[in-house]
């Protein structure tokens, strides 16, 4: 089935796999090379390969993140700092609330098994220059949802992503608003979260942590929101930087980091502002060089490698390319080249944004987007290349 070949999907909330060390770049890897930029093209029409059954879950807001841990069993984290729970393979969702911070959103979910789970919880201040108005939290629960006890607080702080290698072993990533990247290390099951930031202090004032892959005890890689990849094999005492993307302005965000069927690093980025609207894809190459896709007029926020040159990604377009701060429609896109030339897969010109990826345990992808959207995708791909383990 497609969805045993996607188990490196623990980038998006999916599920708990056991990672290869080998397959990441390390310190004896350094590369920062980058090919010249290649401009995608977008085809306007749904690409026939994909299916859908789209569905609303009552009275949520709009949904941010979303993660399933067995056929059955999924979790969806909304705007409003709710979370709803499926244990019927998407069929209904149940309302579970979390006690946390009034005005918040789930930036981040994961759940290592049906009982054990943690979600990371951020609010936004109204004035964005207040820096103490921005707050996260990490809530845990050891009995599915039925009750969460918080684990870790702050101010002057946005956490945007939490992994963990299995039940113990987790990393937490994201944003200070004093210092840059913030790097939190755990092998406790977050009784206990260190600062694991370690030599990234000095390099990253002015960067934050976005995205992070626990690899193996004790070690994981890191991306920044300006493109740069960092390694660690000592829970964070060190990290050597051994990607980075380059010649991106400075209002593009690269959010995602990933590794590709081949074993290739992945990372996805872009802007969304009134400079204009855009998305770079970049994969490296055999050669450790990276070769970048950009897609003009979509802003893409999270993405799925189903082999070594497909994938999907999700995001929002402009209505009109005229206008960079005109309307958006959520979609999905589908590229057999390794992001070359793009498909649409999905557009709704009803909502703003299709915001997250999960995996089932079946030949089905999950999306979900704003205005309470839910999205059960099948591909009529009958073979896709494995992943790369993790």
């Amino acid at each position: 089935m497609i969805l045993h070949l996607f188990l490196y999907l623990i980038l998006i909330g999916c599920q708990h796999a056991v990672h290869n060390d080998k397959r990441l770049p390390t310190a004896d890897q350094p590369s920062t090379a980058s090919q010249p930029i290649v401009q995608s093209t977008i085809v306007q029409k749904p690409g026939s390969m994909w299916h859908w059954d789209q569905k609303e879950v009552n009275h949520a807001d709009n949904l941010k993140a979303i993660q399933f841990t067995s056929d059955k069993n999924g979790w969806i984290g909304s705007s409003d700092a709710t979370l709803y729970e499926t244990n019927d393979g998407g069929r209904s969702w149940q309302r579970r609330d979390v006690v946390s911070l009034p005005n918040s959103y789930v930036s981040s979910i994961y759940f290592a098994d049906a009982l054990k789970g943690w979600v990371t919880v951020a609010k936004n201040p109204p004035n964005a220059m207040d820096s103490d108005g921005y707050q996260s939290e990490v809530m845990h629960t050891t009995d599915g949802g039925k009750s969460w006890r918080r684990q870790y607080w702050g101010t002057k702080l946005q956490l945007y992503r939490i992994l963990f290698l299995n039940d113990r072993e987790g990393w937490l990533v994201g944003r200070s608003l004093d210092k840059g990247a913030v790097v939190l290390h755990t092998t406790d099951q977050g009784a206990h979260w260190t600062d694991a930031d370690g030599n990234l202090s000095k390099d990253l004032l002015a960067d934050y942590a976005s995205d992070v892959i626990p690899v193996a005890p004790n070690v994981a890689t890191l991306l920044t929101a300006k493109g740069k990849v960092f390694s660690t094999k000592d829970s964070g005492t060190t990290w050597t930087q051994v990607a980075a993307i380059q010649h991106e302005p400075l209002q593009v965000f690269i959010s995602r980091l990933g590794i590709g069927p081949a074993g290739n690093l992945w990372v996805l980025g872009g802007a969304d502002s009134k400079e204009g609207v855009w998305t770079t894809l970049s994969v490296r190459s055999a050669s450790s060089a990276f070769n970048s896709y950009q897609i003009n007029g979509v802003y893409l926020i999270d993405a799925i490698f189903l082999s070594e040159s497909q994938i999907l990604a999700c995001g929002s377009m402009v209505s009109d390319e005229t206008k960079s701060l005109g309307r958006r429609e959520g979609t999905i896109l589908y590229s057999n080249n390794l992001g070359r030339s793009w498909t649409v897969v999905y557009s709704n010109d009803q909502i703003r944004s299709i915001n997250a990826f999960a995996i089932g345990q079946s030949n089905h992808v999950w999306a979900v987007g704003d205005n309470s959207l839910v999205l059960r995708l099948e591909s009529s791909l009958e073979k896709i290349s494995p992943p790369a383990a993790k």
